[in-house]
């Protein structure tokens, strides 16, 4: 949100300079992103009117005016085209100097003499970008300096958290400030007394359909509008917090939104046909025709504000075209409402439209607020269009809002490691706009206001006093001795462990979101209420995303894909939903780059079985928490040209489990000796079933055992063609004396007896 200083001083009086609140603003949990001053103070800059204007005689482009300072008449050239006789211009006299830097001298400029410079706003650097020169309104004065017009201000770029709705106004803003010690607040008087005059009976009737999704819905009459541009400090307000000036009457809508930050929409009442309103749901294929010129077909969860032949705008987002206020505009409807924020939120989304409206309807706005921010627009109305008051209704009641939170002192001590005075307390807490209701055994219990939704418990007082009070209020301390690790402390370093671990094998992490289109996965989780609608599903597999990453890296060039990913995944348990933390590993492609030694080969099921062997026997991972172990064939829907293999594992209990702490071994100082066997069995029996039945045998000094070896016969000539010939280098180690020949040529030949005894095979010699 972007505020002007010179605006806020309506509001507070400050007392710091500019560099304090900056800082106090940043270290108070709202961070100034962006600090720009504007403004003009040149003196010899003025306003000027053009008297006559004529085309310039020796260039096409140029133009050469006559333009009246209020003392003198002075020629000056301008290669500008949208002025005319009559209008109000920034005339910079000779000696000016402009923002940035330029000195204007009297020159002569093909042949005619020019006294000055018509400037634009940007030239002035009251813009950023410029169409032409500045035309200032009819009521400027001719002659007086520029800067009482446009006088030297301060524009702070905040960053607002989604917490906080009652900063994105100026007198939330001011609030905050005060709170934080930069100043005096001054409260405007239709806070304080919100309620229009009665005027009898009411010609307006609304009718509120859907009482949830619009508690409570106030509409004023007025007539006899004129309808205009804005005067130009109203103007310069909304430019300088980034609103581009349209009209009196919008304007004025722009105007409270920021001041109070409740929006306000004006319908032209003539449009509209009946005096009537309804506040409804959409129809399902209902079409809305919005004021940027889209049209947006409706479901029935959309909320419109209709009259009794169409919607007229899409509640708390979007105005319609049809009723938009124009020039011909005459009697105007002012909408004053509050609209549940997540029935705007889900519209929002779905729709893809975003405004100012909905992001403050859609964070909640104070309900409080609504009753002060219409009479605040109707008495602007009424004075700067000349707007009568004839009609007003209101159907529903505002959300009752108000709680209160005891705070104990004791928990606060505990809590911030600090002693607070009592005054202290109070003054911070007053300072936010709370009320202390009762001084009760336990402490003090406090009332929150309307517009600080995010106070809910004790622990949000806490956190207040200790944010008002700044870290440099706490005394500094040496934490007495060393701090045990937590539980999630060690759950996360095991998990940075892995993932270290894993890129040291060539793997690459891959961080993606965990939402799915809704042609991916169509049977997993959906979310109430998207951010994006074409991401509303939760994800229960890594495979898509890392498919869809590996896809991007193939076309990119990258032919080796080996990526993980650790993170999230959600299930359906019981109704239910499930998150669990888990491993999704993906590999595919070619391995190896070119070389005269060598031709890159194709990744295989071998390679993803390598590192699963590697998680289950060096990490700790067990093989009833590996979920997925299999081959994904090329082609649809990512395109992919060759086959991917793809394990997953939940990390949920691994991650729980102590990691075994690595015992240091010292260098052998005595020889190996390595024997290797060949072992026919049948094709069906597995590897681990082999080594199995060679360790449970417990042999002396043998240290490894190593497959190396598959053979298989098709056609049967030298083993049986259901039989496979596995070969094992097996490794012997005395740890104080070397092995001799006849020693190992015993143990093998147990070995092998033992093998015969439990498994069916023979051995090639």
């Amino acid at each position: 949100m972007k505020i002007s200083l010179n605006w806020l001083k309506d509001y507070i009086e400050l007392e710091q300079p500019l560099s304090a609140i900056v800082e106090k603003l940043t270290l108070g949990g709202v961070e100034v992103e962006e600090v720009k001053e504007v403004g003009i103070d040149e003196q010899k800059i003025v306003v000027g009117e053009i008297l006559s204007w004529r085309n310039h005689p020796n260039a096409d482009r140029l133009r050469l005016c006559e333009v009246f300072t209020g003392t003198e008449k002075l020629n000056v050239v301008c290669g500008a085209k949208n002025f005319d006789t009559g209008d109000k211009v920034a005339l910079a006299l000779p000696g000016a100097v402009l923002p940035g830097g330029v000195q204007i001298a009297e020159r002569k400029i093909r042949g005619e003499h020019s006294y000055g410079m018509l400037c634009s706003e940007k030239e002035l650097g009251l813009s950023d970008s410029a169409e032409g020169i500045m035309i200032l309104p009819r009521e400027a004065v001719v002659g007086s300096p520029l800067p009482s017009l446009f006088p030297r201000d301060a524009l702070l770029d905040l960053e607002i958290t989604p917490n906080r709705p009652d900063l994105l106004s100026y007198i939330g803003m001011a609030r905050e400030m005060a709170a934080l010690g930069l100043g005096k607040l001054k409260l405007p008087g239709f806070l304080v007394h919100p309620c229009l005059e009665p005027l009898g009976q009411d010609t307006l009737r609304v009718v509120i359909e859907n009482i949830k999704k619009c508690p409570f819905y106030s509409g004023c009459l007025l007539e006899n509008v004129h309808v205009g541009p804005s005067p130009l400090w109203l103007a310069s307000r909304l430019k300088a917090s980034g609103f581009r000036p349209i009209n009196n009457v919008v304007d004025i809508t722009n105007y409270v939104l920021l001041e109070t930050g409740e929006p306000l929409h004006a319908f032209d009442a003539d449009r509209l046909g009946a005096p009537e309103i309804h506040v409804r749901d959409a129809r399902r294929g209902e079409l809305f025709a919005g004021l940027d010129g889209k049209e947006y077909e409706l479901i029935e969860s959309d909320l419109v504000i209709a009259s009794s032949t169409r919607a007229e705008a899409l509640a708390g987002i979007l105005g319609g075209i049809h009723s938009a206020i124009g020039e011909s505009t005459t009697s105007l409807l002012l909408e004053s409402a509050w609209f549940d924020p997540g029935t705007i939120q889900q519209s929002s989304n779905r729709l893809a439209v975003a405004t100012e409206s909905s992001y403050r309807f859609a964070r909640r706005v104070d309900p409080q607020v609504v009753l002060p921010a219409r009479k605040r627009a109707v008495e602007l109305l009424q004075k700067m269009t000349g707007a009568r008051l004839v009609g007003k209704t209101e159907s529903g009641s505002l959300p009752e809002t108000k709680h209160s939170i005891t705070l104990r002192a004791q928990k606060l001590e505990k809590f911030s490691a600090f002693s607070w005075p009592e005054e202290e307390i109070k003054k911070k807490l007053l300072s936010l706009g709370l009320s202390l209701k009762e001084e009760t055994q336990e402490g003090y219990r406090w009332e929150i206001p309307s517009f600080r939704p995010d106070l809910q418990i004790e622990e949000d007082l806490i956190e207040e006093l200790v944010r008002l009070k700044g870290l440099d209020g706490f005394p500094s301390r040496v934490p007495p001795g060393f701090a045990l690790p937590s539980q999630s402390e060690k759950q996360w370093d095991k998990i940075l462990s892995l993932k270290q671990a894993l890129a040291s094998k060539g793997y690459h992490e891959c961080i993606t979101i965990p939402l799915l289109k809704d042609d991916q996965q169509p049977d997993k989780l959906s979310l109430s209420n998207p951010s994006s609608v074409h991401y509303a599903k939760l994800r229960s597999s890594f495979l898509d995303s890392l498919l869809g990453v590996a896809s991007t890296n193939w076309r990119r060039g990258n032919k080796e894909i080996k990526i993980f990913e650790v993170g999230a995944l959600f299930f359906n348990a019981q109704g239910m939903v499930k998150e669990e933390l888990c491993l999704g590993i993906l590999i595919g492609g070619e391995m190896g780059s070119l070389h005269w030694t060598g031709k890159p080969r194709k990744i295989d099921y071998y390679d993803l079985k390598q590192i699963t062997d590697y998680l289950e026997e060096k990490k700790g991972f067990y093989k009833e928490e590996r979920r997925h172990l299999q081959e994904i064939h090329p082609g649809a829907p990512f395109d992919i040209p060759f086959p991917c293999f793809y394990a997953e594992y939940s990390l949920e209990e691994w991650k729980k489990r102590e990691e075994e702490i690595p015992l240091y071994h010292p260098l052998p100082s005595q020889p190996a000796i390595r024997r290797d066997i060949a072992i026919i069995v049948d094709k069906k029996l597995q590897h681990q079933e082999i080594l199995n039945a060679i360790t449970d045998q417990h042999v002396p000094f043998l240290e490894s055992i190593e497959l190396f070896d598959l053979f298989e016969d098709p056609l049967g000539s030298r083993i049986p063609q259901d039989q496979k010939s596995m070969a094992y280098a097996l490794t012997f180690r005395a740890p104080d004396r070397t092995l001799t020949d006849d020693e190992i040529n015993v143990i093998i030949t147990k070995i092998k007896e033992g093998l015969r005894g439990k498994i069916p095979c023979s051995f090639r010699e």
